[in-house]
């Protein structure tokens, strides 16, 4: 499905939808607070979803008006769209937020047992289908990179060290791609 609309951010606190096919101005919003981040959740019904002081809320910029329901969390979160789903992680939790029947339905997927999820998620963490997800989680010092497998309840499928690489994950070929920057190495693991 092709993007018609893009959405940006006007000095830190106004969100403005624009058309890509003629690059009008949709509708824009001024919000209380800086805005973190923000990605439209679902194009055909004009949701936008974005974050403020770890509050994610919701938009329709095309009635312009917001949706009443925000949620809370107390501690720092991230949260990004690919393939159609929209992830989001705080330091104990992932969670998948969808539109359904015009509604936001939020769905816990995977919390973790170690100290901390590190939740710098990027479209390397996840397969387009959302069945696999490739995490970064602390333990004390430790850094450990954990593949999961969320078809039904999460099953850890193998741990990899990590001492801050980057890494990507291609599901299609059944592997994890790492890169050291310290040692100058790539590595690549099947599963």
């Amino acid at each position: 499905m092709q993007r018609d609309t893009s959405t940006w951010l006007f000095d830190k606190s106004e969100l403005q939808v624009w058309s890509l096919s003629d690059a009008e101005l949709i509708n824009k919003v001024e919000v209380s607070g800086i805005v973190k981040s923000h990605k439209v959740l679902n194009e055909e019904h004009g949701v936008l979803i974005f974050n403020v002081d770890n509050e994610i809320q919701f938009w329709n910029y095309k009635k312009n008006e917001f949706l009443d329901q925000p949620l809370r969390f107390e501690e720092e979160l991230s949260f990004g769209k690919w393939s159609e789903r929209i992830w989001l992680a705080t330091n104990k939790e992932l969670y998948e937020i969808q539109w359904q029947d015009n509604h936001v339905r939020v769905e816990s997927k995977y919390q973790t047992t170690t100290d901390e999820l590190v939740n710098r998620l990027s479209h390397h963490n996840f397969s387009k289908s959302g069945r696999y997800a490739l995490l970064e989680e602390r333990r004390g010092d430790e850094l450990s990179l954990k593949l999961y497998d969320l078809k039904d309840q999460p099953v850890e499928i193998t741990t990899l060290p990590n001492s801050e690489v980057q890494f990507t994950l291609n599901p299609a070929k059944r592997e994890i791609a790492t890169y050291d920057y310290k040692d100058d190495t790539l590595r690549v693991y099947a599963f």
